[in-house]
């Protein structure tokens, strides 16, 4: 990661460690900061319907007000991380890395058609029908799909 994405994570450490001298560490804590997350992100769907003109009564605000409420949602998306992973910068590391190199690829993506729907992918047939996709999580979806992937001969 770039010295500005460290300083990021060391700035949100900075804050976690302040929020749990103060707030303490307990699960309700943790969901406080999880449910931040969803707050902010609340925040930037008012700045998009705002920067779009969408509400008549507010006026029309600018698309930098967009981007500064998603700084607020990854902000608390990165607080909140400190209270469900050790090390969230190595973590989101991994994560992001794993994500481009996806895309880079042109690799099957995994997907829920549906809060409740079956897990389908962009490149192939694979499925996790609806009876069953509620108890699997989607990265046990997507390894189930790159473990069946890989088991398929590749012709020569």
């Amino acid at each position: 990661m770039t010295d500005s994405a460290t300083d990021a994570f060391a700035q949100a450490r900075r804050i976690s460690q302040r929020l749990d001298a103060v707030n303490g560490t307990d699960e309700h804590e943790y969901l406080i900061r999880l449910l931040k997350v969803v707050e902010e992100a609340g925040e930037a769907a008012q700045a998009y319907i705002g920067a779009t003109g969408q509400n008549p009564r507010k006026g029309v605000t600018h698309r930098h007000d967009v981007a500064a409420e998603l700084c607020d949602v990854i902000v608390a998306a990165m607080v909140a991380m400190h209270g469900f992973h050790p090390d969230p910068q190595a973590l989101f590391g991994e994560f992001i890395k794993e994500k481009a190199d996806r895309l880079d690829a042109g690799t099957h993506l995994v997907y829920r058609d549906a809060p409740h729907g079956e897990y389908r992918c962009t490149g192939c047939a694979f499925r996790i029908p609806e009876d069953q996709a509620d108890e699997v999580s989607y990265d046990a979806a997507q390894r189930a799909h790159d473990a069946a992937l890989s088991a398929v001969p590749v012709p020569h």
